[in-house]
């Protein structure tokens, strides 16, 4: 598994801390990671609207549509809420990082 090194570095950093820490400051920082992709995004694109940055998520690229699987639950104009149902990097991160 090409994660495992790092899921074995999570686990030792979730043991230091202490799991609910550890998924505190996990949630905080990949929320901080998100906003500067989705900045990065909006530079690409041209655009910084819901419905440019929803497209990929209603047409996923090859690689996204190996990775992801989405429904999307609700969508207006300025809302979209997305569940995600399936996620190839989460089901390896499972399989190899357990808390004890």
């Amino acid at each position: 598994m090409a994660y495992i090194q790092e899921a074995q570095l999570k686990q030792k950093i979730a043991e230091a801390l202490g799991k609910e820490k550890y998924l505190s400051e996990l949630r905080k920082h990949s929320s901080e990671a998100m906003a500067k992709v989705a900045q990065l995004m909006a530079q690409q694109l041209g655009k910084n609207d819901l419905a440019a940055w929803a497209l990929d998520l209603k047409q996923p690229n090859h690689f996204w549509k190996h990775v992801l699987t989405t429904k999307i639950v609700e969508e207006t104009k300025n809302t979209l809420e997305v569940k995600v149902t399936g996620c190839l990097w989460a089901k390896t991160f499972k399989e190899s990082f357990r808390f004890k």
